[in-house]
Parts: structure tokens; sequence; C-alpha cells
């Protein structure tokens, strides 16, 4: 059965546009893929055996992955500050993400799974707008106590 083929697995995970990592239940690197490695200027093995939180001490994003353990369920998060990248002398920035539980037989969690989509430059035309658009409502009374003032109708 092709979905089934290590192979064909081994292409999706590589291809994906969506930046993929594997840890194990000790948050330590099993696999990344291109579009994780790529923005670090890294090759793929080069977060081998690595620990996801000593390469992203981040108190946040460490407890999020130990509720995810803890709880089992995944989690989510939109348009989050995502300073890992920092940590490897690139710009932080922000990122929609999940990580899920990956489960072996017995229903206990073999490691997680973690995808990230970097939304900065939409994060950042919304912070734009959001100033432009209080900037406008900022001008109306503004407007208003000139017209009251003057009898403008």
């Amino acid at each position: 059965m092709l979905q089934s083929q290590p192979a064909v697995l081994e292409v999706v995970f590589q291809h994906l546009i969506t930046a993929s990592v594997i840890l194990d239940r000790d948050f330590t690197f099993v696999r990344v893929n291109n579009a994780f490695a790529r923005p670090c200027s890294c090759d793929t093995n080069a977060f081998d055996d690595a620990i996801y939180l000593e390469l992203n001490p981040h108190s946040e994003n460490e407890a999020v992955l130990r509720e995810v353990v803890r709880t089992k369920s995944p989690c989510r998060g939109l348009a989050k500050s995502y300073p890992f990248a920092e940590h490897l002398g690139q710009e932080a920035g922000y990122w929609d993400w999940t990580m899920a539980p990956v489960f072996d037989g017995d229903g206990e969690i073999h490691g997680l799974v973690i995808s990230l989509n970097h939304v900065t430059g939409g994060q950042l035309h919304r912070q734009k707008y959001e100033k432009h658009k209080q900037h406008l409502e900022d001008l109306v009374p503004e407007r208003t106590d000139r017209e009251v003032r003057y009898g403008c109708d």
C-alpha cells in the first residue's frame, strides 16, 4: 500500500513547506525537515541529538511542551513570538505552530511532532494596520472638536 511506504513518508516529510520537528519524550531532536533547518542555515542533521530546551531556553515554550506530555493532548499557538531562531543567530519572529504527541503501542507518549509556519510578515502588517487605525481614531475627536468650535456643518 503506497501510503504506508517509508520512502513516501520520507519524501512528504522532507518536502513539506511547513517547518517540522520530531522530538523524543525527553525533548531531544530526532529529526527536522528542510523547511526547519534552512532558515537556520543548517543541514537537517545539525540538530541530531541536540536537546530542544537547550537550544530554545524559553520558559513559556517549555511549559507548553511539558503540558502536552502531561495531558497527552495537542496544543496550538497562533502568531506566537518564537525566540528559537535568536539562539541560532537568526531574527526571532511570529509563528503559528502545533505540538502533537506521538503515542507508542501502550498509549504512552513516545515523542512529539512540532509544525511551524512563519507568519512574521502578516503579523507585522497587522500591527502596522492597528497602529494606523488607532491614529485615525485619535484624529476623529480632534476633527469633531474643530467642527464644533468653528460651526462647520
